[in-house]
């Protein structure tokens, strides 16, 4: 029998979905939700609404999930709803509508780091690995029960970025591979345990606090890290945009006061002091932009970024 199916999402996650849903001679695919993220576009990612104009499939983008929304869902009856990176709360009425529920693919092991973005909390947290999760939907934000479950690692240089990519694409490929046993129930949801946690949204503009530990700037430079707004830092009237660090673990510098240039390096990096040690910035901007010798003015050992 013909699966009738929604898909609700954006980015490239619900396009891996939507090209292998539509290569299902199994599925017909009703309609695809979405709002694009322009930014994302913007990176080089493909546009979901025109992959679904290729395919002939229609799309809607609806600001929200009104009730004129709730009833056209309703009186096309799909089977299934599939929420990929959708980043709005489903109300009751919509998740009771399909005969199999809502499956989300979420990118942390629940019941753990639920919220819109753990992959970034997992990364300033300092955490060794993350996971995806396919659950059922409910009322609640990412609390559903789970039917399968994925673990990675996180590279040790993994850019915020870079790990949103990979957590996309290990998301649609759990789905893709465990489809088939998804709607046939050959997997069993089971109900979260009691517990786990929660993370918000992050500030979009951030200082550097040269009092953290090198580790914990590291992870805040990486999370923020191109393409995103890279963390900042003042020295005096220049604003520097900080895109990669690094840990000096071979300074033979005693510890200094935080945020203290400690020596500057010929190929334009230099080592900055933390609280318990220091950081080599690698990769920067500066605005204004330095002009003729302003950079050995302002890069020197001895002079400190503002407090923040």
């Amino acid at each position: 029998m013909r699966k009738k199916v929604i898909l609700f999402g954006c980015q490239a996650i619900s396009i891996d979905i939507l090209r292998f849903l539509s290569s299902r001679a199994d599925v017909d695919i009703l309609k695809v939700v979405t709002y694009e993220v322009l930014s994302d576009v913007s990176r080089g990612q493909e546009s979901i609404k025109a992959v679904a104009a290729d395919l002939g499939i229609e799309v809607l983008s609806p600001r929200r999930i009104s009730q004129d929304l709730v009833e056209e869902i309703k009186i096309l009856n799909p089977d299934v709803i599939i929420s990929a990176y959708y980043r709005k709360i489903f109300p009751q009425e919509l998740i009771e509508i399909p005969s199999f529920g809502i499956l989300n693919i979420h990118p942390s092991t629940l019941p753990y780091y639920r919220g819109p973005v753990p992959t970034a909390w997992a990364i300033l947290n300092n955490e060794s690995e993350f996971g995806i999760t396919i659950h059922k939907v409910d009322t609640g934000i990412d609390t559903g029960d789970i039917l399968l479950q994925s673990r990675h690692d996180i590279g040790a240089d993994e850019t915020g970025y870079e790990l949103y990519l990979r957590a996309m694409t290990l998301g649609a490929r759990l789905l893709i591979e465990n489809f088939d046993k998804i709607i046939t129930s050959q997997v069993q949801p089971v109900k979260q345990a009691h517990g786990g946690s929660y993370y918000g949204k992050l500030e979009s503009k951030v200082f550097l606090n040269w009092k953290q530990s090198a580790q914990q700037i590291k992870n805040n430079v990486r999370i923020r890290a191109h393409p995103y707004n890279p963390i900042e830092a003042i020295l005096e009237n220049k604003y520097f945009f900080i895109n990669k660090v690094s840990i000096d673990e071979n300074s033979l510098f005693p510890i200094q006061v935080p945020g203290k240039i400690l020596q500057v390096n010929s190929d334009d990096t230099f080592i900055v002091s933390c609280s318990d040690g220091a950081v080599r910035i690698e990769e920067y901007s500066v605005y204004p932009a330095f002009t003729g010798v302003e950079k050995e003015i302002y890069l020197q050992p001895g002079r400190s970024f503002d407090e923040h």
